[in-house]
């Protein structure tokens, strides 16, 4: 079986792989700020059917300062926040991995490393590699803050005819002519009556991730079978698979709607924690392989998508206003947003609505046959009502447990330090659709006037381990597990 880890060859995507815990490299933070990111490799224009390949011309550019002038975001459009990480591999590698958007990259050659030693830009993948494997390097970057409102504006401006897409995006739309019809009926059909090609991509990446559809699963997992083509492997047969399985199906599913996408390979933010001497590192391992997608949207620039279930959105967004005290905190990131009961309802509906016409076109003669359809049909009803009362019952006896796991579903963080921010931020959402918070209110003066009903205690202990967590010096007293314990009888109670 495959083991996990950042490769060089995604022509032939699929199969289980097993994690591997070898450490990729560590990241020291510049500072007393984390913010969390993707560690971006490059990415692949171009969809076979199979895989993923590279075949926009390399646009290799020299840098001899280590700065990069072109640009993944325009910071006219996007609010950015200054990062510097000392990156350090666990063995030299020749490709640098950034963080957002990278402004300079200062490798620490060995002295006899000569002109040799130079390290270059491809422009067409936005990819950093070196001539001679670097073990140390700094990285300079910005790290966008995701602003859904003008995003959304943007769009807008495109379908009144106000902008519109380059002409070098055209290959992020292609697509083989092998890709089944179904495919793009799909794609369709989640959409919807929607215009707006931000909106339209949001669909699709809810429809992938919260859905409960799509299963993340990394050990059973096939290979498409001679001729198959991957992603509809994966959105109609197996409905289960890894990153590469939702990325990919969600930029095929992107550029069927006419929305430029790439796909996009390096690591997740890995696991964050103070070292011996109290500074912020991060461990990344080669468990922490991943990828993601990036759509192009005019004026703003490649903006990043996570389509995986049980991953987590690593960059701020600030949410289209909603009138909720957290839209638009620019220092208390919103957190993850699922698709409401109606909307998951709808994704369902369109995937049935496309399997059921493929099975329409192709039922046979057997499916009409009297002598076998008649006792189904008189047992359907009273045996479907039997089955619902029973799930009903399970529902009624587990209601707490699922209430929970509904809430925190898609937390799948690795240490403790990032789990206990994340679950503080979901459980400070949940309070603010009930109690909107004042504008530049601290979380602690925000508690004072929740209705809490005699848990006072342990909100106050749950605030302490977050600001430890974000803002303190030291490791968080509670553990992952108590602030689960504990975390359990608020999430159970609250309702929307």
């Amino acid at each position: 079986m495959q083991v996990s880890g950042y490769g060089k060859d995604d022509s032939r995507l699929g199969g289980g792989f097993v994690q591997s815990e070898e450490v990729a490299f560590t990241a020291k933070v510049d500072g007393d700020l984390y913010l969390s990111h993707y560690w971006r490799g490059e990415s692949k224009d171009t969809y076979t059917g199979h895989g993923w390949v590279k075949e926009v011309p390399d646009e290799n550019q020299p840098l001899s300062d280590g700065k990069i002038m072109d640009r993944l975001f325009n910071p006219v459009s996007l609010p950015m926040k200054n990062l510097r990480e000392t990156v350090t591999f666990q063995q030299p590698g020749e490709i640098l991995f950034t963080s957002g958007q990278p402004l300079q990259i200062i490798p620490q050659f060995k002295p006899d490393a000569g002109k040799s030693g130079g390290v270059q830009f491809d422009a067409a993948s936005y990819a950093l590699s070196s001539k001679t494997p670097v073990a140390t390097y700094l990285s300079i970057s910005q790290i966008p803050v995701i602003d859904e409102k003008r995003l959304i504006q943007v769009s807008d401006l495109q379908l009144q005819g106000n902008a519109s897409y380059p002409d070098w995006t055209a290959p992020y739309l292609q697509l083989p002519d092998s890709l089944p019809a179904r495919v793009k009926e799909l794609a369709a059909k989640v959409v919807g009556e929607e215009k707006n090609a931000y909106k339209k991509a949001k669909k699709i990446e809810g429809f992938l991730r919260w859905g409960n559809i799509y299963r993340y699963e990394t050990q059973d997992v096939p290979f498409p079978a001679e001729g198959q083509d991957f992603v509809d492997q994966f959105l109609f047969e197996t409905k289960r698979g890894y990153c590469d399985h939702f990325s990919s199906a969600m930029v095929v599913m992107l550029r069927s709607q006419g929305i430029p996408a790439r796909w996009v390979k390096g690591y997740a933010f890995g696991e964050l924690k103070r070292n011996d001497r109290g500074e912020l590192e991060t461990t990344v391992r080669q468990k922490d392989a991943h990828s993601w997608v990036e759509a192009y949207f005019p004026e703003v620039g490649w903006v990043p998508f996570e389509a995986t279930a049980s991953f987590f959105t690593p960059y701020e967004v600030l949410r289209e206003s909603t009138g909720s005290a957290t839209a638009g905190a620019a220092d208390d990131p919103a957190t993850e947003e699922m698709p409401k009961p109606e909307e998951l309802e709808q994704m369902k509906t369109a995937l049935a609505d496309v399997e059921g016409k493929e099975a329409q076109e192709t039922k046979g003669e057997s499916a009409s046959s009297p002598g076998v359809s008649f006792p189904i049909r008189f047992l359907f009803l009273p045996i479907s009502f039997l089955l619902f009362l029973l799930l009903l019952l399970v529902v009624v006896l587990n209601r707490d447990r699922l209430r929970f796991w509904w809430r925190t579903r898609g937390l799948n963080l690795n240490g403790d330090f990032l789990f206990i921010v994340e679950f503080y931020r979901r459980l400070l959402s949940l309070y603010e659709r009930m109690v909107p918070r004042p504008p530049h209110a601290t979380v602690r003066e925000y508690a004072r006037i929740l209705p809490l009903n005699g848990e006072q205690g342990s909100f106050k202990a749950l605030t302490q381990a977050f600001e430890e967590a974000r803002y303190g010096e030291r490791e968080p007293q509670m553990s992952k597990d108590e602030m689960t314990k504990l975390g359990k009888r608020f999430f159970s109670r609250r309702r929307k």
